[in-house]
């Protein structure tokens, strides 16, 4: 996951996640290292939830969005643009 989309609300680190009716929802998370520049979340998450990655300062959890996809890049394709 990208850094970018974590936050802190004290001592926790939190993401938040677009639900099935495309709502905001807190989610407390538990992170490991980085790998291959993106961070591991050990667990708070399930595969394949939508996360908010740009924005987290103009929603709040329960607000509607409209998600706009972006599918995260792959660690060789990043490899090879650092080139």
């Amino acid at each position: 996951m990208d850094d970018r989309a974590i936050g802190t609300d004290q001592a926790q680190k939190f993401v938040l996640t677009v639900t099935a009716t495309n709502t905001v929802a807190y989610r407390q998370v538990q992170l490991g290292p980085l790998a291959e520049g993106k961070r591991i979340v050990r667990s708070g998450l399930d595969a394949g939830e939508k996360i908010v990655v740009n924005g987290l300062q103009r929603v709040r959890p329960g607000m509607p969005v409209t998600p706009e996809t972006e599918v995260a890049a792959k660690p060789a394709a990043q490899k090879l643009a650092q080139r």
